[in-house]
């Protein structure tokens, strides 16, 4: 993946919607209520989970499509950039970067753009792992779950897992954004690259 390329369109349409439903995602969890044997819920946070439901059935398609297009363009590369812990000579270039970009920092440098891109597609694909397995999990209980919330206890497991691995989707999503705004703000255009629709068609 070169990290100087336009995304393609249909790059930025399986970003933007990732970006859209994780965003919903996490927004109906701060007030929906999932179901319970015997135990009745305000209409509010009934239809919150109902909403958390279909969206994250949604949101498990756009990952799969997302999966498929990275591997299916970026065969070689694209892979061993946001996954490159499954290779030991693109984890050892990420390591190397994040050794060069704390030297930077301690002399007050900003790092190469090329440590920038390796360290930031690194934490991408964490995020997208994070948010394929959310959306697994969480198709795991929709499945598995009564209409009145009666589950058998390795559902119960599973749901305790999508559940603790939210905490871990809430601090890439805060930590991914802040660093999209710093970017705008510092003048580099990411976000128009990403969220425009003027690209090739490819």
């Amino acid at each position: 993946m070169n990290s100087s390329s336009e995304p393609t369109l249909i790059t930025r349409l399986l970003h933007i919607g990732l970006s859209v439903g994780v965003t919903l995602q996490l927004l109906l969890s701060t007030f929906m209520e999932r179901p319970r044997p015997g135990i009745s819920r305000p209409w509010l946070d009934a239809a919150g989970f109902e909403l958390h439901e279909i969206n994250g059935l949604l949101l498990l398609l756009v990952i799969i499509a997302w999966f498929v297009w990275l591997f299916m363009r970026h065969r070689e590369d694209g892979p061993r950039v946001l996954f490159p812990w499954f290779w030991s000579e693109s984890r050892n270039a990420l390591f190397a970067a994040g050794g060069r970009a704390l030297a930077a920092a301690r002399q007050r440098h900003m790092p190469s753009d090329e440590d920038t891109h390796l360290i930031a597609s690194a934490v991408h694909g964490l995020g997208a792992l994070c948010a394929l397995f959310m959306a697994s999990t969480g198709s795991t209980v929709w499945l598995g779950m009564s209409e009145q919330g009666a589950m058998p206890g390795s559902v119960q497991l599973v749901l305790e897992l999508h559940q603790a691995a939210a905490s871990l989707m809430w601090a890439y999503f805060v930590g991914h954004t802040a660093m999209a705004v710093l970017h705008h703000l510092l003048g580099e255009a990411t976000l128009r690259r990403m969220f425009s629709f003027n690209a090739g068609r490819g």
